[in-house]
């Protein structure tokens, strides 16, 4: 892998407006948009990684079970404000 990105002509433009304004180095920035992004994509892949061994093992609620829950806790809220409010 080189150390070189080609980069169009209309990101470089903007990257050197925002650095310009910023006062930050151009190659500071990338380095810092880059990092970003890859936290952004190793976090994204692991719980991708994680939702599949879940489905894998069976740790899975279906769309059913999920609303009844949801119906169930709204239900209880709304008593106990009634509750309160009495």
């Amino acid at each position: 892998m080189n150390d070189t990105v080609k980069i169009p002509k209309a990101l470089r433009g903007r990257l050197q407006r925002v650095t310009a304004k910023v006062g930050v180095a151009p190659d500071a920035l990338v380095k810092t948009a880059l990092a970003n992004q890859l936290d952004y994509e190793e976090w994204f892949l692991k719980a991708v990684d994680e939702g599949i061994a879940d489905l894998d093992s069976g740790r899975t609620f279906s769309t059913r079970e999920v609303l009844s829950a949801l119906a169930k806790q709204r239900n209880e809220r709304a008593a106990r404000k009634r509750k309160q409010s009495a």
